[in-house]
């Protein structure tokens, strides 16, 4: 499986400039300093990213568009955005079908308690379920591959890191 190389990272940071700006340039900086090199800021997203293949990033960063983000996404919520997880605005917009982990999402949360709660109450409850679901999906690659929108971890990646899914 093909992983994002240092040039997808100067790609990424040339699309957050184009979309972003001061915004991005501010916090993140150049990609690469006056040798042509990887900086500080570059390396680390790269590193943050490291399991991700180029289609993901690419996906990832079309979210960035679509979903019209005001800043720049972390790399946290990049992550997110390439693996396919539903903000928590779309899991509590129930008039739109915004795939089959939203769905799943939407079934976890308590709709009775959702009702008449403060929206800080409906935020935290929604986030809690969205969490719950990522990180049962990221430690279940059987999980992950019903909904196939997150990546199952690579057991090479898990071997080395001393994890594993079972």
């Amino acid at each position: 499986m093909d992983r994002i190389e240092p040039r997808h990272i100067v790609r990424m940071f040339s699309r957050m400039t184009h979309l972003y700006g001061h915004k991005w340039a501010s916090v993140y900086g150049a990609a690469t300093d006056a040798d042509g090199k990887l900086t500080a800021s570059a390396k680390q997203w790269l590193y943050d990213l490291r399991d991700l293949t180029p289609d993901a990033l690419a996906a990832g960063l079309e979210s960035v568009v679509r979903k019209r983000l005001r800043w720049p996404p972390g790399p946290i919520e990049l992550l997110d955005l390439c693996e396919g997880v539903p903000t928590v605005v779309e899991v509590l917009d129930r008039d739109h079908d915004y795939g089959p982990l939203c769905t799943a999402i939407r079934r976890r949360i308590d709709w009775w308690a959702v009702e008449g709660a403060s929206s800080d109450r409906v935020v935290e409850l929604a986030t809690t379920q969205v969490e719950r679901a990522i990180n049962a999906l990221r430690r279940s690659p059987e999980a992950a591959a019903l909904f196939g929108s997150i990546p199952a971890p690579d057991p090479a990646v898990q071997a080395q890191i001393g994890t594993s899914s079972r």
